[in-house]
């Protein structure tokens, strides 16, 4: 698993400021793995937390600067992943085992859950880090994976 470096960004709730920073990481083709934007305790101001794979180290600055003349940000900054907690939830959609055991287990083992249940499917959900995540997934091999969705991290300097 590749290091990826994040960036966290404050902006004014304005439509259209998300899809300018899109647009501007799409044009200077950087590596983007994941985007997300909630919310902040200051009404008005969203948090948008990017992440870039390892190949893109020595562009962060750049990404940063660039980042930072669109109007709306209010701050951007490379944030170093020793200081930041890091969480993503994964919901993962499986084929009903014969034996629910076997998955319930497995679930419990990593801290996740399952959120539905029906005659044909069974939906996982786990959260945390990374490599947790990757590592849920891989666990999951041994059964028959119909879907996967990720939320993208979040990340919080400590």
């Amino acid at each position: 698993m590749s290091k990826l470096h994040t960036i966290l960004v404050f902006a004014q709730n304005k439509r259209g400021v998300l899809e300018r920073i899109t647009i501007l990481i799409r044009r200077k083709m950087y590596n983007l793995e994941t985007i997300t934007a909630s919310d902040t305790e200051v009404e008005g101001i969203k948090r948008i937390t990017i992440t870039f794979t390892q190949g893109d180290a020595d562009k962060i600055p750049q990404i940063v600067a660039q980042i930072n003349k669109i109007v709306e940000v209010i701050s951007v900054k490379a944030v170093d992943s020793a200081n930041t907690v890091e969480r993503e939830i994964l919901l993962v959609k499986i084929k009903r085992p014969r034996n629910l055991s076997e998955i319930t287990s497995l679930v419990n083992i990593f801290r996740g859950s399952v959120v539905d249940l029906s005659e044909q499917t069974v939906i996982l959900q786990v959260a945390g880090e990374r490599k947790k995540i990757l590592g849920f997934i891989t666990a999951l091999k041994q059964f028959e994976i119909l879907e996967i969705g990720s939320s993208g991290i979040v990340a919080m300097e400590r």
